[in-house]
């Protein structure tokens, strides 16, 4: 998933990190690594970057921002937040 391709909501569930978006919803079952920090040309925002196995075996990367207070919560700690949150329940 490419970053901005999308927005939505993530939802945390016991084993599950789904991602509801406009276009797309996408299921991580396994997550295989986290890490924090710029993706692409976006120089001002810090992305999560998650990589996931599939239940077909296919390793996949997914990125999240924080976007809410109209994209300013990321800048404010919102997207470390977000890292944070994720690792303490799927690592």
């Amino acid at each position: 998933m490419m970053a901005m391709k999308d927005i939505g909501t993530l939802v945390f569930e016991d084993k599950t990190l789904i991602f509801k978006g406009k276009k797309d919803d996408v299921q991580i079952n396994s997550i295989l690594s986290i890490s924090y920090g710029k993706q692409g040309r976006d120089f001002v925002n810090n992305w999560v970057q998650i990589e996931y196995q599939t239940e077909n075996d296919e390793i996949k990367t997914a990125f999240f921002a924080d976007g809410g207070m109209i994209g300013w919560s990321g800048i404010f700690g919102g997207t470390k937040k977000l890292m944070n949150k994720i690792e303490s329940k799927y690592l």
